[in-house]
């Protein structure tokens, strides 16, 4: 209810009821002589039904200034908005709109004096019926009308009072057919204001007749969805203000408009309606879809609908009416509304936050946002089901690019690798691709939106894309200046034409597509020029370690590789968020992963980096050593206080990679000269800039922050150990200096500066405001000068200039002492007793001054951004920094985990030499579920229980592949993934939760878990399963960790038996990869009893009833592993306990008994 209040306040002040002068004046001075008269008007006279004319949207649409719209008071700015001259005890606004000059909203009060005996009702319902009734056009030759209203009145009031719901007289009396019998408007009940708008009614809108801009229909392959086509006569008969809607709307269809009208951002027509549904605004009066909120709401209310999946484009006025009025002097026109521009487009994926998208947001915000990225793709068909990828991603957020190029096999494991590492939350591809990786990509990127770009136009060439890079906006002209990245694209970097090579072709025409993407939504400049582009590849370019001896140098700078499926079957990260779902709460099973498992970092850029690490975990022997020594350090008792006086310091880093983007944005100068939000009119400016500042005060400290804990950590003896990662980063110089931070903290004033809005830098940091401020005090201490040597020459020491308006430095002079003035002065005025006079010299001194003044004043303007351009040139630095703090938040995040789980932790041993690989766990943990049992999903509300361990042993001594069987819900699933989970840990550098843990380094991780159809994808149940074993047994070497569970049970008993048992033995015997391969098929443990790569396990479970009679069974799992295979599977007890009938299950167990003695075609009676 109160926020319905709130929205109405808003409607008032966009009622219209234009007149001419004489009609105001009038207005003003009825209401007057009412005041004075004591509220003897009559009640017809009080409702005001004397108005006959309605808001007009075209004339509304022109105003560039507005006041708060509220019943209770209006801007107080004398200059946009007079002051109102009737004044009551109840009082409602209404506001004049001048849509000719665009300038101001005049303010009328309106008085309500209800009978006494009805005061209370009256009081709530009068403002509401006045502002219906005053839009009624009353024909003048209907008599005694008058009369009928002033009795419906008081029928009204006398009556029960309505609900709000139960009628809307606005819509009524504007829809109905006015006539003599009110009775029945008052009891009519509203329709929906929905369907009565009047963009319902234009042709070029209708689904049936919809065209883009280049006139196709959506049936063509060629529509352009992002624009529209809006006939130019239509667009004519429009005021110039909603001409300027409709031209924009034509290229931006696909976005909602917030478009600036004095101090509010209005939404008109389908982008009112999505307001009104999604953000609550309630719809102002007229027959056009129309709502707005003021300025300083834009960033809460673009930040929901973007969180939505919507578009937001935020339209700024781009000049005020005196520079309307200059501009149409100089080109001679007549235009009657200010300049308006797009200044940002907002999307999901695309947001940079500028100091209007800031606002107070509940709880910690930058915990809960996940990264977006912004993907292109390109590809092109080598041979069959071979394709060439050309992939970029940007993170607008930090402004970082990865680009990619790369030949994919068959099934497309590179592509899908490369999804799951960056999850994009907007993809952006060319029209008329393969439906076949749209498919791909579909099942793949299932919350993921698309974009189709037309070719060429929209997804640019590469010549085409080098030759926009080379404009000084981006890299400029001088390719030996370009980014190190590019330039290996390149054929020769010295060439004056850049050429790429052709085995990058793909890549750079990926970043071609999100360079027009990126141009249209105005962040181009914001992005590229920061130069932070990293190549990556999504797997390694062969399989050179299987043929060659292990050793520790193969490793070096590898990776392990975790496709999507592995991310998500193993719950390594946080499920990805549908977009335009709220969840604001995650349920308790999302929560059980391992990255919120392990995550104790305090930083945010700490976190991101942790979930890096967990996409790739390393396989590079240097690397893994260097992190465990660390931690290993940080786990010491010794530095336990150390670590809590740490990470307590970290916790106060705000994101520095988000505030480096920032800067780097506030330091642009092209955003300030060249970009149109350069040029928006922003009335809450001052607001805006102290955010600026803020955001650098608080960068400035966390930069000191940084230095401080590099401090503790050098004095604190931890950095003694030679073989540790933090010696590398913290061990020597660091890439600041405390002087090089505090150069920037002693720059200004920084109370002064957040006070101001702007900063003043202190003398010797800016040369040329310094020389500003010293021409500007050299010509006042030449007026001084001048000043007292007239007093000299005159003997008369009550001289003194004249500080005011125009008056500025006349000389002021006693009337006694006017005689003795020297000749050449000049009198200008006069006060009591005193005379005021220039002279040549003293106005020629003054003008010296204005310039000076002038030229300060345009200086300091432009101080701000100098200050932010200090800093940002030493960007690098100040990145290198940030990067190494994060690493170390990431080892101090895995020392805590590792001193804080409850459970027996032991740093896993590495092997390089042996020829064979293996893995040996002993009394190994699940991380997940042994720390979280208590929020674990449990089956029938079974009370918490211990997590019983595991010995795990594959290769070696044993087989490389492991063939268990066991009971429904005996724990087979649950081990795997321990297994797979405690090698992901190993290979970041923890420690694991084990007695102990010895491996050869793992490759590649390879799950198939789980049984599920893709319907997006065009797969079956059965067709899921054997594409991701296809993967499996293309993609996985001797070096890779293979968990498959159930294969088979997708189709028929036979075949699934068959290609499960093939399945397993190529993986054992043709690539010899360590392999957990679970079952109920009792056949194929029969068939690889004696195999020599394969050996039989199961989990162990015990019938407390043996009986016939699966009802009447007792088992208790054991949750241990053991040799041999299972002889049952228990399923008819996991019936049981599910709850299905008893005769059914009974019925069930009796149909298997004979199965298993006849063929499978038998059918249960």
């Amino acid at each position: 209810m109160k926020r319905d209040m709130k929205q109405s306040s808003l409607t008032s002040f966009f009622t219209k009821v234009p007149g001419t002068p004489k009609e105001k004046a009038s207005s003003t001075l009825s209401a007057d002589k009412k005041d004075d008269a004591g509220g003897s008007s009559s009640k017809g006279d009080k409702l005001g039904l004397g108005s006959s004319k309605e808001l007009n949207f075209d004339e509304s649409f022109s105003n560039s200034k507005s006041v708060k719209r509220n019943h209770h008071s209006v801007i107080d700015d004398s200059d946009d908005s007079p002051s109102p001259t009737a004044k009551s005890k109840q009082k409602r606004r209404r506001v004049y709109l001048d849509s000719e000059s665009e300038s101001d909203f005049e303010a009328e009060n309106c008085e309500n004096k209800p009978d006494s005996k009805n005061k209370n009702y009256a009081a709530a319902y009068t403002p509401k019926l006045s502002r219906v009734l005053s839009k009624v056009s009353l024909d003048s030759t209907k008599k005694g009308l008058g009369s009928k209203f002033q009795e419906a009145f008081a029928k009204v009031s006398n009556s029960k009072p309505l609900k709000a719901s139960d009628i809307d007289l606005s819509r009524v009396v504007e829809d109905m057919e006015f006539t003599q019998d009110l009775d029945k408007i008052l009891e009519a009940k509203s329709s929906s204001p929905e369907d009565n708008f009047v963009h319902l009614t234009f042709d070029f809108l209708k689904p049936d007749k919809i065209k883009d801009a280049n006139g196709r229909r959506p049936d063509d392959p060629e529509y352009d969805g992002k624009t529209l086509y809006v006939p130019e006569s239509f667009i004519q008969k429009q005021t110039p203000a909603h001409r300027q809607w409709w031209r924009l709307k034509v290229h931006n269809y696909d976005t909602v408009f917030f478009f600036k009208i004095g101090k509010f951002y209005e939404l008109f027509h389908m982008d009112s309606i999505i307001g009104h549904d999604h953000l609550g605004l309630s719809y102002m009066r007229g027959n056009f879809a129309h709502s707005g909120f003021p300025e300083m709401s834009y960033g809460r209310y673009a930040d929901q609908l973007i969180s939505l999946g919507y578009k937001v484009a935020r339209i700024e006025q781009t000049e005020t009416p005196q520079m309307l009025e200059e501009r149409c002097k100089k080109q001679k026109v007549k235009d009657k509304v200010v300049s308006r521009e797009l200044c940002q487009i907002g999307s999901i994926a695309t947001r940079i936050y500028v100091p209007i998208d800031e606002f107070k947001r509940k709880g910690n915000y930058e915990e809960r946002e996940d990264d977006k990225y912004l993907m292109s793709i390109y590809f092109t068909l080598k041979e069959k089901d071979i394709y060439s990828f050309g992939v970029t991603f940007v993170n607008t957020t930090v402004g970082s690019f990865y680009l990619s190029q790369f030949t994919d096999d068959n099934v497309n494991s590179g592509l899908r690798t490369l999804l799951s590492h960056f999850q994009p939350t907007q993809l952006l591809i060319e029209k008329r691709c393969s439906r076949k990786i749209i498919n791909l990509l579909s099942s793949v990127l299932p919350y993921t939106q698309f974009e189709y770009l037309s070719p060429k136009e929209e997804f640019y060439e590469p010549e085409k894309t080098l030759y926009e890079m080379t404009e000084e906006k981006y890299f400029g002209s001088s390719i030996e200046e370009w980014p190190e990245i590019f330039k290996g694209f390149l054929y020769s970097p010295s060439s004056a034409i850049p050429k790429v090579k052709g085995e990058f072709y793909e890549c750079i025409k990926s970043f071609g597509g999100l360079l027009f993407y990126l141009k249209r939504f105005l962040i181009d400049v914001d992005m590229i020029s920061m130069r932070n582009f990293t190549f990556i590849r999504p797997q390694d370019a062969d399989n050179s370690l299987d043929n060659i001896k292990n050793t520790s140098n193969q490793w070096d700078k590898r990776c392990l590789i975790l496709d999507g499926d592995a991310i998500y079957q193993l719950n390594l990260l946080p499920p990805l968020r549908p977009i335009g779902v709220k969840t604001t709460v995650q349920s308790k099973e999302n929560k059980i992963n391992l990255y919120s498992t392990i995550n104790c970092c305090s930083t945010t850029f700490g976190k991101r980096l942790l979930k890096h690490w967990i996409r790739v975990p390393t396989c590079d022997p240097t690397e893994i050593q260097k992190r465990q020594s660390s931690i290993s350090l940080l786990c010491k008792p010794e530095y336990s206080d150390l670590c809590r006086s740490v990470s307590k310091k970290l916790k106060a880093l705000p994101d520095l990679e988000k505030l480096l983007q920032k800067n780097h944005s506030n330091a642009s100068k092209y955003r300030k000269e060249s970009h149109p939000d350069g040029r928006a009119i922003m009335f809450e400016s001052k607001i805006y800039d102290r955010r600026k500042i803020s955001d650098f005060v608080n960068m400035i400290k966390g930069f000191g922050i940084i230095i401080d804990v590099v401090d503790t950590l050098q004095s604190s003896g931890i950095l003694d150990s030679n073989d540790s990662a933090l010696k590398d980063m913290f061990g020597g110089d660091f890439d600041f200096t405390l002087d090089e931070v505090n150069s920037f903290t002693k720059s200004f004033n920084q109370q002064e500066a957040l006070k101001e809005g702007m900063i003043i830098p202190n003398p010797g940091v800016d040369c040329d405001f310094d020389e500003a401020v010293r021409e500007v005090n050299d010509c006042l201490k030449s007026l001084t000068d001048y000043l007292e040597n007239l007093m000299v020459t005159m003997r008369c020491q009550k001289l003194k200039y004249i500080m005011t308006g125009k008056n500025r430095y006349h000389i002021e002079v006693p009337d006694s002492d006017v005689k003795k003035l020297p000749t050449g002065f000049t009198f200008q005025s006069k006060t009591k007793g005193k005379q005021r006079f220039t002279s040549d010299e003293s106005l020629e001194l003054v003008k010296k001054l204005t310039l000076a003044e002038e030229n300060k004043e345009r200086i300091r303007r432009d101080l701000s951004r100098k200050i932010y351009h200090y800093f940002d040139e030493k960007r690098e630095k100040w990145d290198r920094g940030v990067k190494k703090i994060s690493y170390f938040d990431c080892l101090l995040s895995l020392s805590i985990y590792s001193l804080t789980s409850g459970l027996e932790m032991n740093m896993p041993e590495f092997d390089y030499d042996s020829s064979q690989p293996y893995i040996n766990i002993s009394e190994g943990y699940h991380p997940l579920l042994a720390m979280n049992m208590d929020r674990a999903m449990k089956f029938n509300g079974s009370k918490s229980s211990v997590y019983i361990p595991n010995d795990t042993i594959l290769g070696n001594e044993k087989g490389v592949a492991m063939l268990m069987t066991g009971p429904n819900m005996g724990g087979k699933s649950t081990l795997m993934r321990q297994v797979a989970t405690l090698v992901i840990l190993a290979q970041l550098g923890s420690m694991v939760p084990a007695k102990s843990m010895k491996l050869t380094p793992v490759d590649r991780i390879f799950t198939r878990i789980g049984a599920s159809d893709r319907i997006f994808g065009n797969e079956s149940t059965y067709a899921v399963e054997l594409n991701e074993t296809n993967r499996i047994l293309r993609g996985a070497t001797k070096h890779s960790l293979v968990i498959i569970d159930e294969l088979g049970r997708g189709t028929g008993t036979m075949d699934g038996l068959s290609i499960a048992g093939a399945t397993l033995e190529y993986c054992a015997s043709k690539i010899g990869c360590r392999t957990i391969f679970a079952t109920h098929f009792q056949s194929l443990c029969t068939a690889f009893k004696n195999h020599n790569d394969v050996f039989l396990a199961h989990m162990a479970c015990h019938n407390d009833n043996e009986t016939n009679d699966p009802t009447d069974a007792n088992i208790t799992f054991l949750y241990t592993l053991t040799e041999g295979s299972c002889t049952q599977s228990y399923g008819f007890y996991v019936a049981k306990l599910a709850g299905l009938p008893d005769k059914l299950v009974k019925k069930a167990y009796s149909a298997s008994l004979r199965l298993s003695h006849t063929d499978a075609d038998i059918v249960c009676r």
